[in-house]
């Protein structure tokens, strides 16, 4: 699977990762994923979830505009 795969998989809870869960439980979304990031390291192959937090007490409709559907849960 490639690494847009594995994030959706941990969005929709078929697979664990600690830390994207620990992330998404409190809220944050994955808006897209990247290569390169950390691209020595072994665990995550140099790929990393990007994740925003948006406060529900001050956001508009307009703030969740834009996400790519394919991210959500």
């Amino acid at each position: 699977m490639n690494e847009e795969e594995y994030a959706i998989k941990v969005i929709k809870g078929d697979l664990g990762d600690p830390t994207l869960f620990f992330q998404l439980k409190r809220g944050f979304h994955v808006i897209a994923v990247v290569s390169n990031y950390l691209r020595h390291d072994p665990e995550s192959l140099g790929h990393a979830a990007v994740i925003e937090w948006i406060n529900d007490a001050v956001a508009k409709p307009e703030d969740y505009a834009g996400r790519d559907p394919k991210f959500n849960p």
